[in-house]
């Protein structure tokens, strides 16, 4: 379990924390606490993570999102989202809340490699995008806010 920023969470055993992570999705950028899984040698997964980030404002792009969740007693706004560039895709999935004046933006985040010279022949392993995503929306489900 992390607990810090006025939030505790809880990952998986064998992932690992990085505090002062950037993290820039097709909507926003926010530095935060980075939650990352274990890769598996050679596949195709490049990146896979659950930031948390703690920001005196949500970015307006997300709150315009439509569907939400209720996380531990508040609403979270939440949009899944995908981008590719130069062979590489992004893709995951944002829960945004604004509790006691402060923005909670916890973001499922994929990045891997589809074609052309950033995945290589070293990259040939497919993985399990619905088992991640699992995964981070139990993760989410773990989330509280600390006094």
């Amino acid at each position: 379990m992390y607990t810090g920023y006025g939030y505790s969470i809880r990952y998986p055993d064998g992932w690992t924390v990085k505090t002062k992570d950037a993290l820039i999705t097709e909507n926003y950028e926010a530095n935060g606490t980075s939650f990352n899984a274990p890769l598996e040698t050679g596949s195709k997964l490049r990146e896979a993570k659950m930031h948390v980030a703690v920001q005196d404002s949500c970015p307006g792009s997300i709150m315009i999102m439509s569907s939400g969740e209720q996380i531990d007693g508040a609403l979270f706004i939440t949009r899944s989202w995908d981008g590719a560039a130069a062979g590489n895709r992004y893709e995951g999935k944002t829960w945004a809340g604004t509790i006691d004046g402060k923005c909670y933006l916890l973001t499922a985040y994929l990045h891997s490699c589809n074609l052309g010279p950033d995945c290589g022949p070293m990259y040939t392993k497919e993985w399990d995008k619905a088992a991640y995503m699992k995964t981070f929306e139990e993760i989410v489900k773990t989330f509280r806010l600390q006094p």
